[in-house]
């Protein structure tokens, strides 16, 4: 199936546009959410031909950029959401772009699209951390497809990245001893042998044990463990 062309102005403006309302069934939530689609290549027509065929859809943004250059430089101020980039949009590669965001890699999920592809492209690319490698030019129903389970993947890096966030606020306002008690919590040890362990008595275990259950708002042990894992605690401390 052919695309229709666009002008590149329309190509370079935010669209409404909208994927297959089997997104949002399959994200269970409904289709009201604004969700972000951004294309990065240097291929005028192709550009603007992505942004044509999912006009007719609402519910989505799109907008295209030139170079993958023009898009590193704006990626820290724009919104999350699916990154449709051209392998041949950066002098070495797509691979290269995510490297360089990966930071920030929870804010975006990449399709990489060539039409130029190789097996080690595609391989160097899904190990970078693309969620797709389709070879160009590509279908309304191949793009499509590829879109509406990248956009449920989405939503749930989205989801788990804000669950972290959170969760490393809450652990911020424990105290280097509170947070101490907590590892050794994790660690599977009791309050007698944390005491013993930092020199303390098992009454003022019990009572860091406390203090830190009321900062983090949680009404069980269980909870401030798993507020902990959902943090990485284990990965900083």
């Amino acid at each position: 199936m052919k695309l229709e062309s666009t002008t590149a102005s329309q190509a370079e403006t935010a669209d409404q546009v909208s994927l297959d309302g089997r997104v949002a069934e399959l994200a269970g939530e409904s289709a009201g959410p604004t969700r972000n689609v951004y294309v990065v290549d240097e291929d005028e027509q192709f550009r603007a031909s992505i942004v044509s065929m999912l006009a007719a859809r609402p519910g989505v943004v799109v907008r295209g950029f030139r170079s993958a250059r023009a898009f590193m430089e704006q990626a820290h101020e724009l919104e999350g959401g699916i990154v449709i980039l051209d392998d041949e949009a950066h002098p070495t590669g797509a691979a290269d772009v995510m490297q360089v965001l990966a930071p920030c890699d929870h804010q975006f999920l990449f399709v990489v699209v060539s039409a130029h592809s190789t097996i080690k492209g595609a391989v160097r690319a899904m190990k970078a951390g693309a969620f797709e490698f389709l070879e160009k030019p590509c279908g309304s129903d191949t793009l499509i497809s590829t879109l509406e389970p990248g956009m449920v993947r989405f939503e749930r890096n989205r989801r788990v990245a804000i669950a972290r966030i959170r969760a490393s606020e809450a652990l911020a306002r424990l105290s280097p001893r509170e947070l101490e008690v907590l590892k050794g919590l994790i660690d599977g040890c009791s309050s007698k042998q944390i005491a013993q362990e930092l020199s303390l008595s098992p009454r003022t275990i019990e009572i860091h044990r406390a203090k830190l259950m009321n900062k983090l708002g949680v009404g069980s042990m269980s909870e401030a463990l798993r507020l902990a894992f959902t943090a990485g605690l284990l990965r900083r401390v």
